[in-house]
């Protein structure tokens, strides 16, 4: 799967990588993989779309009398609204 995609790459932009490889007839674990690459390159995998990463912080309560904040993140699509 690693050789198809570097072949893909050499020709088209990853959206298109990934609109390629859905068109496959893919097991569950190549899926992950194409997953996981249009995680890596910021396209969504079901419209393939461009993600943007939206970040917050998030109340943790106090740590030795100080506010305490956790730093979260997550990947949304542009186009559909999908979460990642």
């Amino acid at each position: 799967m690693d050789e198809l995609i570097k072949i893909l790459e050499e020709q088209y932009l990853p959206s298109e990588v990934v609109k390629i490889l859905k068109e496959l007839e893919l097991s569950s674990y190549q899926e992950e993989i194409v997953v996981g690459y249009a995680k890596d390159h910021d396209v969504c995998f079901n419209c393939c779309g461009e993600l943007e990463w939206h970040t917050w912080k998030e109340s943790r309560g106090e740590y030795f009398g100080f506010p305490a904040f956790e730093e979260m993140s997550e990947l949304i699509c542009r186009d559909c609204g999908e979460t990642y």
